[in-house]
């Protein structure tokens, strides 16, 4: 079973505090889930959460499916239900991105439909530090998991008091906007260091000199020298090579190493 432990991790920052006010409640499958739609209000806040460490080969490992599309559509919701006690659980954050595949790099897609639906477990209003924007009608990698059967019974067993109810809303979710989407902008792919550090040989053509450039100051907060970019053909060797042999990337404790090495002679690339 791939884990979806990663998704839930950011669910309980949020429901975390509730659990501890209220006590973990009995549910059932009977509570009645409100998708309330807002406006999205870009840049109205910024956010200096506490990411989880970069761990590359569990990012890699555990893709269900990664795919290049544009951003067609946005919808910001506030997500609420009442458990069996009658309290009340939310509003929370959640976001659903509709994007138009252009192309699959590894997994199969899991609608009929040239376009997905992509669950965001936050709100597109606030723009997290050390991020990508997502701008509709601009492209993007998605390294996503599916909310499919074997998401559903992971939350039942692991959070019974989550009732958000993705799967009904979206086909795939991803759980980071720095880690898990790759922008594209004039045949440039974006994306974080962490990814190829290790790679001498991608690293000798990449380009870590962007946060001037004008035409790609939408992409998001590019400052502090954590994001990289390359032309997306050469890229795309390298990249779909690294899916295809996720065995052979580095553990968690070496990436820090790597990256030491990056930063302390960035002249060698």
């Amino acid at each position: 079973m791939r884990k979806k432990e990663i998704l839930f991790s950011a669910i309980f920052l949020f429901l975390g505090g509730v659990g501890l006010a209220f006590g973990i409640a009995k549910v059932s499958d009977h509570q009645n889930t409100v998708w309330k739609e807002v406006p999205i209000e870009d840049g109205k806040y910024i956010s200096n959460t506490i990411k989880n460490k970069f761990d590359l080969k569990n990012i890699v490992t555990n893709a269900e499916y990664v795919f290049r599309g544009t951003v067609v559509n946005k919808q910001e919701f506030e997500v609420s239900w009442n458990d069996d006690n009658g309290e009340n659980w939310g509003p929370f954050p959640s976001s659903i991105i509709e994007v138009k595949i252009n192309e699959t790099y590894s997994g199969e897609s899991p609608v009929d439909t040239d376009t997905i639906k992509v669950y965001y477990p936050n709100s597109l209003s606030v723009k997290p530090e050390s991020s990508f924007n997502i701008v509709s009608n601009n492209e993007y990698i998605f390294v996503s998991k599916l909310l499919d059967e074997e998401f559903v019974k992971y939350k039942n067993e692991n959070a019974p008091y989550d009732k958000f109810k993705q799967e009904d809303y979206a086909d795939v979710y991803i759980e980071d906007t720095s880690y898990n989407i790759l922008p594209i902008k004039n045949e440039n792919v974006y994306f974080n260091a962490n990814y190829f550090s290790w790679d001498k040989d991608l690293l000798k053509q990449t380009d870590e000199n962007i946060t001037t450039k004008k035409e790609i100051a939408e992409l998001g907060d590019l400052d502090n020298g954590w994001c990289i970019s390359c032309k997306t053909n050469k890229f795309n060797k390298y990249f779909k090579k690294m899916l295809k042999e996720p065995e052979k990337l580095p553990e968690l404790k070496d990436i820090d190493k790597y990256n030491k090495k990056l930063y302390d002679d960035k002249s060698k690339y």
